[in-house]
C-alpha cells in the first residue's frame, strides 16, 4: 500500500511540474490521470516488479535532462535540415535493443521517438526499427549511446544489475 500511495504521489508531483497550470479543470484531469493509471499498473501487476522504484529516481532524472540536451540538439540538427533540403537523407535502420523488460524497450523506443528527426517505426523483441531524416542521425542511434542508458535505467527499475 505505501508504495502505491508513494508512487501515485510521483505521478501528481510529475504532472503539477509539467503542467504548470492550476485550474480546477487540471486538478480533476490530474486526479482522474493518477487514478487510471494507478489502476492499469495495479491491473496489469508491474508495481511489485519494480523493487527498487527510488534507487532510479537520481539516474532517472539524469536521463531526463541528458534526454533534454540530445532533443535540444536534434531540433537544431532538424532545422539545419530545413533550412539547407541538400542535408535531408531519409535512412531507415534497425537498432539493438538490449534493454531487458518491456519497460525498457518502451522507455528506449520513446526516447527515439521524443528526439526531434527520429521516430520509432516497429518493435520487435530486442530490434527496433527506426526512420531517422538525416544519415548522420541514425548512425548516432545506431552507436548505441542512448540504448546503453536506457538499459542502465531498465536494470534500475526491475532490481538487475546494471
Amino acid at each position: 500500500m505505501t508504495q502505491r500511495l508513494l508512487f501515485a504521489s510521483v505521478l501528481a508531483a510529475l504532472w503539477l511540474v509539467l503542467s504548470g497550470h492550476f485550474s480546477p479543470f487540471l486538478i480533476t484531469t490530474l486526479i482522474l490521470s493518477v487514478f487510471a493509471v494507478m489502476a492499469l499498473i495495479i491491473h496489469l501487476g508491474l508495481l511489485g516488479q519494480a523493487p527498487r522504484p527510488l534507487a532510479a529516481l537520481g539516474p532517472l532524472l539524469r536521463y531526463w535532462a541528458w534526454l533534454a540536451l540530445e532533443m535540444a540538439k536534434a531540433n537544431g540538427a532538424v532545422i539545419r535540415a530545413v533550412l539547407q533540403p541538400s542535408r535531408i537523407s531519409p535512412t531507415m535502420i534497425w537498432v539493438r535493443a538490449d534493454q531487458e523488460s518491456e519497460l525498457g524497450r518502451a522507455l528506449f523506443a520513446n526516447s527515439i521517438t521524443l528526439t526531434p528527426g527520429t521516430i520509432t517505426v516497429l518493435v520487435e523483441y530486442h530490434h527496433i526499427l527506426v526512420h531517422a531524416l538525416e544519415r548522420d542521425g541514425a548512425t548516432d542511434l545506431a552507436g548505441g549511446r542512448m540504448g546503453r542508458r536506457c538499459a542502465r535505467i531498465d536494470a534500475l527499475l526491475t532490481g538487475r544489475t546494471p
